[in-house]
Order: C-alpha cells, then sequence, then structure tokens
C-alpha cells in the first residue's frame, strides 16, 4: 500500500524535530561533558541522534528497549572504559564500581553526584524528552530542559551563555512550531507556516539580542538596586538553606559575605564590581580576620571598637619620612559598604568628609567601619609604608618591645577545637621534620597545600562537609579538592597545630588589572572574594601567606605576577596542575601518618560484625528491583491505567462529563484521533476493530453527544445506566489490549 500525503508529511515532520532538537541540545551536552570533565561531546550527541531514530524507525517497545539499552551500555563504556573490552566482563565491573559509589554516596562520604551517575542523569533526559518529543509530538519537555540548564549556568556561573540561551530560544519555537503544523495540512500550508514560525522566532531572538546589548546600563542600575537584597538575603541565611537541601548542586554564596560559621560545598561568585583600585600593583584588600576556628568554619567576637584619629595622618611630614609612601584612590560602588584596605597601611584621607567621618576599628577582627552607617562614603585614599619583611631566625613569638606576647594572645591565636582529629595534628608535625625556624615550617605548610600535597582547586567539585565531621580534616584526607576557604583554613589549623599563631583573613584578591587611556587600575569584583592565612611574627605582626594553588600573594610571594587569577567558575575551569594521578600518588609516610594516627584516635579496637550477601549488596538490589517494577509498570501501563480510570468512574466527586472525559481520554492515550475527526467518526474505527461491541461503542458515543448538546446542571452525576456503560467501555479497552497484536490491528 503506498503511503498517503499524511504518512509522508509525517514522516518528514519527525525527522525535521529529530534536526532541530540535535541543535536544541548540542551547548547543552557541550556545557555538560566540560563540566564533568568528560574527554569529548562528540558521544553523547551521536547517542542523541541515534535515541531520536530509534523513536522513529522502532515503534514496538519490544525492539526498542534493547537497542536503547545497548546504545546506553555503550555510551557508557565509551567514557567509562575501564581497561576492559566492550562486553559482559566490563559491564559487571561497571556496575560493581557504581555500586561502591552508590553506597558512599547513601552513607554520605562523597556529597557530589559521581560523574557516571551524572552521565545517566542526562541520558535519561534525553531519553524521555525525545520520547515526548517524536512519539507524543510534545516540544516542551526538550525546551523548558535546554532553556533551563543554560539558564541555571548563567545565574550561578560566571559563564557568558547570553548567545547560547537565544540560539536555544530560537530552535524552542521552531520546535513548537513544527509540532503544531496538522499532518493532514497541505504541502503549501505546511510549508508556509514553517517559514512563518522560522521568520517570528528569528524576530523574536534579534529583537532579544538588541535589548541585551542595547540596555546594558538599565541591567547594571537593576543589579546595583539588588545587591543589598541579595546580601541581606544571604545573611539571613536563605542561600545557605538552598545549599543544603539541593542535591549536591551548584552553590548559590557568592562574593564577600560576613557569615563564615558552616564552611564548604560547591561555591560560585557575582561578577558585579565593588570597588576600583587606582594603582598599577596588585595589593590583596583586607576587611576583617577571624581567629575561633569551631570545627565547621569560622567565629569571632568583637571586643572593642576603638576610634581612629585620622587627624594624626594629617600631621605627617612626608618629606622628612624616612620610608617609602604610596598613595591609593579607591572608588566604591553603591552596593558596597565595607573599607577595603591593605597591608602596610598607615592611614586615611577621605577628602573634604575627613573632618566629618568617625572612624572605628573593630578589635581584634581589625576590620574598619563607619560609626554612622547612614553615611556611607563614595571614595577615599589608603596610604601606605613600602614593607620591610626579614625572616631571618624567625622562632620566637613577642611583641615590638620584644616581650613576650601576653598569654591570651597566645591561646586565642592558637586555639584549635578539643576534638580536632589527631592525624591533622601529625600531619602538620610530618611536612615540617625537616624545618628549622618558624618561617620554614611556615612556608613547608604553604608548599605542601600548594604543590606537593597533590591537592586540586575545584570551586564546583568542592564537597559538602558530612554531619559530624571536621572541615580542614576532611579536607586533608578525603576529598583533597576544595577552593581559597579550604586552603587557607586548613594552613591555619596546621600551624596551630605546631603552637604557631595565626589566623584567618579575609577580604578581597587583586583584582583584575585594567588599562584605559595610559592608566592601570584594578577593577575588584564580587568574584574576587578572597580568603588566607596570617601568621604572627617577631617584630612584624601579622603576615599574609597564599595557599590556594592559583594565587599569588604580594606581599610573600618570591615572584608576584600582575595577573592574578579570580575565584571564578568558567566553563573550562581552572586546576592545579596535579591530576587524579598524582593525588592517588600519596607518599607513604602521609599515608603511614594518617593510619598511625588512626589507630591513636581508637582507645579500642572494634571489630564489626561480618555482613550478610543481602546487606552487602542491598543498593545493587535496590536498583535491580527499581528497574524491574519500572519496566513491568512500563510493559503493563495499559491495564494500570484501565485499573486506575475504573477506580475514578466509582468516585463521586466526579461529574458525567468529567468521568466521560477519562474515558475518551483513555481511548485517546491507544490511538490519537485525526484532526476534524468527530467523536462517532472516531469510534467508527473502534467498531470496526471490535465488530462484537458496536452496540455498546453506539451507546457511549450517542451519550457523548447528548452531554455535548445537553446543559451542564443536567450532567451533574451519573445515572446507574450511565456508570454502568462507562465501566463496559472501560472493560472494551482492557478486551481489545487483550487481543493478540496482529488480530487488534
Amino acid at each position: 500500500m503506498a503511503p498517503t500525503k499524511e504518512d509522508i508529511l509525517r514522516i518528514l515532520k519527525k525527522w525535521s524535530l529529530v534536526l532541530i532538537n540535535s541543535g536544541l541540545f548540542f551547548p547543552i551536552l557541550r556545557f555538560f561533558v566540560q563540566l564533568n570533565d568528560f574527554p569529548a561531546w562528540t558521544p553523547l550527541l551521536v547517542y542523541l541522534v541515534i535515541v531520536q531514530c530509534v523513536w522513529i524507525l522502532l515503534p514496538k517497545w519490544y525492539l526498542w528497549i534493547p537497542v536503547q539499552a545497548a546504545a546506553l551500555s555503550y555510551l557508557m563504556y565509551v567514557y567509562f572504559p575501564l581497561e576492559e573490552s566492550f562486553g559482559l566482563e566490563w559491564l559487571a565491573v561497571f556496575l560493581r564500581q557504581n555500586r561502591i559509589l552508590l553506597d558512599q554516596l547513601l552513607s554520605g562520604d562523597i556529597t557530589l553526584l559521581p560523574s557516571t551517575l551524572s552521565l545517566f542523569a542526562i541520558c535519561a533526559v534525553l531519553l524521555i524528552s525525545s520520547y515526548a518529543l517524536i512519539k507524543r509530538f510534545n516540544p516542551f519537555l526538550s525546551f523548558i530542559t535546554a532553556l533551563g540548564y543554560l539558564l541555571i549556568l548563567q545565574v550561578f556561573t560566571a559563564t557568558e551563555l547570553m548567545n547560547l540561551i537565544l540560539s536555544t530560544l530560537f530552535f524552542g519555537l521552531l520546535l513548537i512550531g513544527l509540532t503544531k503544523i496538522p499532518s493532514d495540512s497541505s504541502w503549501r500550508n505546511t510549508l508556509v507556516t514553517l517559514l512563518l514560525f522560522m521568520t517570528i522566532s528569528f524576530l523574536f531572538v534579534s529583537i532579544s539580542s538588541w535589548a541585551t546589548n542595547a540596555f546594558t546600563a538599565q541591567q547594571e542600575w537593576i543589579i546595583s538596586k539588588t545587591d543589598s537584597f541579595h546580601t541581606e538575603l544571604e545573611e539571613q541565611g536563605l542561600f545557605e538553606w538552598i545549599d543544603k537541601y539541593s542535591p549536591g548542586g551548584v552553590s548559590s554564596r557568592s562574593g564577600y559575605s560576613e557569615n563564615d560559621s558552616n564552611l564548604g560545598g560547591p561555591l560560585t561568585q557575582r561578577q558585579n564590581t565593588v570597588f576600583i583600585a587606582h594603582t598599577d600593583q596588585p595589593h590583596y584588600w583586607l576587611i576583617e580576620s577571624k581567629e575561633i576556628y569551631t570545627g565547621k568554619g569560622w567565629e569571632t567576637s568583637v571586643e572593642e571598637q576603638v576610634e581612629v584619629d585620622l587627624s594624626l595622618f594629617q600631621l605627617l611630614d612626608r618629606e622628612k619620612t624616612t620610608v617609602e609612601l604610596m598613595d591609593i584612590p579607591i572608588e566604591l560602588t553603591d552596593s558596597f559598604d565595607q573599607i577595603p584596605y591593605t597591608y602596610q597601611t598607615i592611614g586615611f584621607d577621605f577628602y573634604e568628609e575627613t573632618e566629618s567621618i568617625n572612624l572605628l576599628m573593630e578589635i581584634p577582627t581589625g576590620q574598619y567601619i563607619l560609626e554612622d552607617k547612614e553615611n556611607r562614603v563614595d571614595s577615599y585614599t589608603v596610604t601606605l609604608a613600602s614593607p620591610d619583611l626579614d625572616f631571618t631566625d624567625q622562632d620566637s613569638y613577642s611583641d615590638s618591645d620584644g616581650e613576650a606576647v601576653s598569654t591570651s594572645f597566645h591561646d586565642r591565636h592558637t586555639q584549635l577545637p578539643v576534638d580536632l582529629p589527631e592525624r591533622v595534628v601529625a600531619l602538620a608535625q610530618d611536612i615540617t621534620k625537616n624545618a628549622e625556624t618558624t618561617y620554614e615550617k611556615v612556608r613547608a605548610i604553604e608548599q605542601y597545600l600548594k604543590e606537593d600535597g597533590g591537592f586540586e582547586y575545584s570551586l564546583s567539585q568542592t564537597a559538602y562537609v558530612p554531619e559530624g565531621r571536621d572541615y580542614v580534616d576532611h579536607f586533608l584526607f578525603d576529598t583533597k579538592v576544595g577552593y581559597c576557604d579550604n586552603y587557607s583554613t586548613a594552613m591555619v589549623v596546621l600551624c596551630r597545630a605546631l603552637d604557631i599563631p595565626a589566623r584567618w583573613a579575609k577580604g578581597f584578591n587583586s583584582g583584575n588589572r585594567v588599562s584605559e587611556d595610559g592608566e592601570i587600575h584594578y577593577e575588584v569584583t564580587n568574584a574576587n572574594a578572597h580568603s588566607w592565612p596570617e601568621v604572627y611574627f617577631e617584630e612584624m605582626g601579622w603576615i599574609p601567606f597564599e595557599p590556594t594553588p592559583p594565587f599569588t600573594q604580594p606581599v610573600t610571594d618570591e615572584t608576584t605576577s600582575n595577573e592574578v587569577i579570580d575565584d571564578t567558575i568558567t566553563a573550562d575551569e581552572s586546576r592545579t596542575p596535579e591530576s587524579s594521578e598524582s593525588i592517588d600518588e600519596s607518599t607513604e609516610e602521609e599515608a603511614s601518618v594518617t593510619t598511625d594516627s588512626m589507630e591513636e584516635e581508637a582507645s579500642s579496637p572494634v571489630i564489626p560484625a561480618e555482613k550478610s550477601w543481602i546487606e552487602k549488596n542491598i543498593s545493587f538490589i535496590s536498583i535491580v528491583a527499581i528497574l524491574l517494577l519500572l519496566i513491568s509498570c512500563f510493559i503493563k501501563r495499559w491495564t494500570l491505567t484501565s485499573y486506575l480510570i475504573s477506580g475514578m468512574l466509582h468516585s463521586s466527586f466526579l461529574s458525567l462529563q468529567q468521568k466521560t472525559a477519562l474515558v475518551y481520554r483513555l481511548f485517546q492515550l491507544k490511538k490519537r484521533p485525526l484532526p476534524h475527526q468527530t467523536f462517532r467518526q472516531y469510534f467508527k474505527e473502534w467498531s470496526m476493530l471490535m465488530p462484537e461491541k458496536e452496540s455498546t461503542i453506539e451507546s457511549f458515543v450517542q451519550m457523548m453527544e447528548e452531554i455535548a448538546y445537553s446543559p451542564e446542571e443536567d450532567m451533574a452525576s451519573a445515572s446507574t445506566e450511565q456508570q454502568i456503560l462507562l465501566l463496559k467501555m472501560v472493560e472494551l479497552f482492557k478486551l481489545y489490549q487483550a487481543k493478540p497484536k496482529n488480530l487488534a490491528q
């Protein structure tokens, strides 16, 4: 039998949907591969095309289920070969490894979704959305999935994706338009409708692109006006709550925040400018320091606020001073109300407002604040003296008069939680075993964290800390993945473990070096929010260090680059040179330290009871059971739907119209009516399929026509005869399902 025009249009429509849907998902798959460190995106795109082709070429479930399963298995093999040939042996190893990962995920040992499960999740999305598009001509699942994924990346990362979002809108509108073209339409109407949707989509995207570029000033104004509201929500703990209950997703904490009591988890930062420093040299910008480590984060207690006498600085005779002075003008944005300063700052100049401003310094945080918070400033100048650092024989702690620092000062800045694991102290001793002076010990710890320890710098892959675990211990021995908070806190704790006074400083790194009209300045954004350790040295006070791998500390690093890497997520996120292999190749000495310290923690060995086979394989059994249940539900989906509707027909809460619509919908799920087809014409086809039930079908059609032309109040409830007729139609549907397929067709 030759295909009709409707059949040809329907096939062309499906293949066009495959092409457009592939273009829609292309940027999604590309960024998914980059964010998950997969080697290439091509296999995933090929898998998407195969999935869609299978829906077209293999309409029967018993044909496409094994093909789809084989395609998914081979895709997993391409990304995770496991040094095995593709086959049952590889599948067994793959399932065993993922069962272990799932056990760790459920027990809380790991908090981020493993890459294998992440890949499986994206494949499930592709499978379901393609089914809805090709089989049901429903484009919204594909469109919403693609657009939502890009919007999440745009909002929660520093990646600029506006052009891709606009292209996604274009492809999505094309999908919607194409699915709305009737298959019985003429060739001319089909072509005209398609061209019309393409034109409308192109105009919509073009206008959106123009508006995005033309109204940048309005966008910046909106950001500046809402930034304080964003900060207030963060201080209230909204984003921390989102972090806590999000499934290992991206974090919402962004920019500078005063709440550091609960560190950990992925981090993203906003790109809005907070201040501009007019200098050609990089500087770290201090806001405050904290000294109480709780095992979860940092806290502090403000003991007093000291007023800063700005008039004394005005009396400074620059010509007679013996040190080199540097002035750095600072411009603050409307959204930033802190007073950043840098190391060796000796004075502030607020210009004509100097006499009217009361500047306070908090003790011991070192944070500068304005007494009248309503009287904020837009600009000021910080003056600093060039540092003269000499770390020769720095092996004791005293104040500038040579007297030993107070016991309270020492105790405050060597404080550690009483339940800090002993292996942290043992590691600090092992790292510094060859160092003689305090300075050499500090540098050894910095070197270990920055290069020798096999740690990895990452914002998106940083794990949440399991309940009851120490933040530093979890980073040093379990994950070895983190960003500035992890590295700086770890260095402070390791120094304190050696009885070296140290504290945790936070503020901003140097920012982005900008050259305009021959003038160089640094633009500091919320993306430059940063933390680092400070160590106390005799006669020099607090000295900053930088253990975070991508960063350079301008004060103490021997080589300072003008190019400062921001704490910012990008599509191809910066990482330390150490690969995963270097993490696995930890030194035997470190392993022995860890093992010995863990043995010392256990006062009495406890031998766990041998688990049964079921207990050992409970996660695998659960997955198999769930898969079997899902497959069974899919195979028996029509039977289950029939029973569900039968139960709903017995409900007294549904009207006759609603019950009739349910039965009609049941038949539609199995056989879709053609456009402009009446009830009688539609069920005439069912009468031809089941001639023995023609009288029942005719009675149901008469009832539907009666409902369509009767007042709504007359059809409020079904009579006994009508109820019986509705149930007969459901039984008729079950009978049709029970027929052999060759007879049912």
